[in-house]
């Protein structure tokens, strides 16, 4: 009865952090109708001209067959002792290089027919969708790109005023915020297990990695004691911590698993890294910090009195931060 309750807990969790990244994106429904949108799809040559460009293609995790001379590489499901879990993407295999070639030369295409320089293509996109990056330098070769059958969706980069959302006791999660008793934490396992055996990827601003929700010991406050978390296996993730500006080697722990940063478009577009930023996965305006730990950040007493406790909404998930 544990085990059933402790795994609604995780899922109730997961599923709560997911739509709480959703109304922290800047994105939503009326973001481009918000005065705080600094560009407009309209305007081309203010220094911000870089385009997301998405094929009407399946990606490596979704193909599932049906273009000729490539087998599918979708994402199955398999069955384990402890239930039915996703299989990891095998990137080294034949089947998912050769597709992946395919996509990448598709993206290459589309760029080459609306008469895009190669070297302005960013970022091909091939595993979770199929696209590329690409700096736009005329308002032709956009049109070309929208008018390619090849593509269906184009979209300018758009930088926006940050936006953040939320609180366990805003949804009711942690009843007595104190205890963590009584509300729907309580009700399928308790705080201490809620988002157990679950990672969370955030794609944002970065991360502070030193901020307390983010320690993998028991104290979190101070980011001592024994370790409060068991060493991630590659079920959780398979990504990487790379060293970079002010993130040194073993900035990364038993909490935050995963932490890449992806500068290679915001340069392109504005010429360098932001003032106040820094060209790796630390958080340059908090902002990534704030929605990491709002989704899975450690429930933490920052006071020592009980009288200030924060929390993300599944605090005892794994976190990895894509910093864009």
């Amino acid at each position: 009865m544990h085990q059933h309750a402790s795994a609604a807990a995780s899922a109730a969790a997961a599923a709560i952090a997911v739509l709480l990244l959703l109304l922290a994106t800047p994105g939503s429904a009326n973001i481009t109708d918000s005065a705080e949108v600094l560009v407009t799809d309209n305007l081309i040559g203010d220094g911000l001209d870089v385009y997301t460009v998405l094929l009407d293609e399946r990606p490596v995790a979704a193909y599932g067959g049906g273009t000729t001379g490539y087998e599918a590489t979708q994402v199955e499901q398999a069955s384990t002792s402890d239930g039915t879990v996703a299989q990891k993407l095998d990137v080294n295999s034949a089947a998912v290089v050769a597709y992946a070639a395919y996509l990448d030369a598709q993206s290459a295409s589309v760029a080459a027919t609306a008469n895009v320089d190669a070297a302005n293509v960013i970022y091909f996109f091939k595993y979770v969708v199929a696209g590329f990056a690409v700096r736009v330098k005329s308002a032709k070769q956009l049109a070309a790109l929208r008018r390619d059958r090849r593509v269906s969706f184009v979209e300018r980069v758009q930088w926006v005023h940050a936006h953040t959302f939320g609180t366990p006791g805003f949804l009711g999660l942690d009843g007595n915020s104190s205890t963590g008793s009584g509300g729907a934490w309580g009700n399928l396992g308790g705080a201490s297990h809620a988002g157990e055996d679950v990672s969370i990827c955030v794609l944002d601003t970065g991360i502070e990695p030193e901020h307390p929700s983010f320690s993998d010991r028991q104290d979190a406050r101070s980011n001592t004691g024994p370790l409060a978390y068991t060493e991630a296996k590659n079920a959780f993730y398979q990504g990487s911590c790379p060293v970079g500006e002010e993130f040194p080697a073993g900035t990364c722990n038993r909490k935050l698993i995963g932490c890449q940063a992806f500068s290679k478009g915001f340069v392109a577009a504005s010429g360098e890294i932001p003032d106040g930023d820094v060209n790796s996965c630390r958080d340059g305006n908090m902002h990534g910090t704030h929605v990491a730990a709002t989704a899975g950040g450690n429930r933490v007493d920052i006071s020592g009195k009980g009288d200030l406790v924060i929390s993300g909404m599944a605090p005892r998930a794994r976190l990895a931060m894509y910093k864009v």
